[in-house]
């Protein structure tokens, strides 16, 4: 989950802000419980793109045999559970040759990773998108070569909706459309098992709060159970808070490159993936008061806010708040964030999209 080669400092404060809030993303990891499922829990072998100081991995752990952490800052490497295969790359674009000859994983999934993907033009320095959206995809379609036949992608990040339904429409016909393609699931008993495995992740707990029933957990039972909570969704989602107060505030700044929900398909597709599936989804961060909530997003962005407004005029809760809604219900305060999930599997080098955001022809 890093992908800029994060100095100490910036890896500190990330994994203070994880440590602190281990709940606090869980409502991220959930999706991936049914997207990144094994075919029985504790079997086969799994690669982490961006794997960061290990908060997805820990999970990983508990579903597969073996994982590879693939990440670039040996800040963060450093930090990682014991047991993961730490993969130190350049670059997730040629990392894929770093992997010990002969692996084929069963699942390689990338968790807000791609968007640190860029190339610069040359005379300005600044994010070129096209050749940014080219390179993104070259690096997929390399990890796509190296998985087994059947294996599944996963690529999860922060992104553009195609589709401007309203949240409650957009949601519920997402749901069909999910239902209808059979997408990937996960036993209620091996929801449960990982449950107790992790019990400071608070997987049933968070279940709960999202007002998701007992039961099987799938991406299409998510979607629906948001619908009916009314969690939002935006078309930018989280993309102005990177693009403004990260990029701005960060100690070591921000670059990124964005994809759209139906651009995000058809890469995928083109990439080899065939089953395609590319949904957007509320993925609220949840804490027990807006204190927390502001001081976990300074930290975990590395943000350098000055409170007492002595330096910007205004305070750094007045900062976030111009790109972030952080409210308040009765039991917690609730950053809203969102994030697509996008699913293929191999199956040949021509893939093809089922479904995404994009509204249909």
């Amino acid at each position: 989950m890093s992908s800029p080669n994060f100095g100490h400092e910036r890896a500190r404060r990330f994994q203070r802000a994880l440590e602190a809030y281990p709940r606090a993303r869980t409502t991220e990891l959930l999706p991936l419980l049914a997207a990144a499922r094994p075919a029985r829990l504790g079997a086969g072998t799994a690669v982490e793109l961006g794997s960061g100081s290990g908060y997805l991995t820990r999970l990983l752990q508990e579903m597969y045999a073996t994982v590879y952490a693939v990440e670039k800052s040996a800040q963060m490497l450093e930090r990682l559970p014991d047991g993961a295969v730490a993969v130190q790359v350049d670059g997730l674009v040629t990392g894929v040759a770093e992997l010990p000859p002969g692996v084929r994983p069963d699942l390689v999934v990338s968790l807000a990773t791609f968007h640190h993907i860029v190339e610069r033009h040359a005379e300005t320095g600044k994010v070129d998108d096209e050749a940014s959206r080219v390179l993104q995809e070259n690096s997929v379609a390399a990890w796509v070569d190296r998985l087994a036949e059947g294996g599944r992608f996963v690529l999860v990040d922060v992104g553009r909706r195609d589709d401007l339904d309203d949240t409650r429409a957009y949601l519920t016909r997402a749901a069909e459309r999910l239902s209808a393609a059979d997408g990937p699931s996960m036993a209620a008993a091996d929801v449960e098992a990982l449950d107790k495995a992790l019990p400071d992740y608070g997987l049933r707990a968070t279940l709960d709060v999202l007002g998701h029933p007992d039961g099987d957990l799938s991406l299409a039972g998510l979607a629906r159970a948001y619908a009916d909570a009314g969690y939002p969704l935006t078309t930018n989602g989280p993309i102005t808070h990177f693009d403004e107060t990260v990029r701005t505030h960060s100690i070591e700044g921000h670059d990124a490159y964005f994809w759209s929900a139906g651009d995000l398909a058809a890469g995928l597709a083109r990439a080899g993936l065939s089953d395609v599936t590319v949904t957007t989804l509320p993925t609220p961060w949840l804490f027990l008061d807006k204190l927390g909530a502001y001081w976990f997003i300074n930290e975990l962005f590395g943000l350098d806010l000055d409170p007492e407004e002595r330096r910007t005029g205004q305070s750094g809760t007045a900062i976030i708040d111009r790109n972030l809604t952080i409210r308040s219900d009765a039991d917690h305060a609730i950053v809203d964030w969102q994030l697509l999930y996008a699913t293929g599997v191999k199956r040949g080098r021509r893939g093809r999209s089922e479904t995404s955001d994009s509204p249909p022809a």
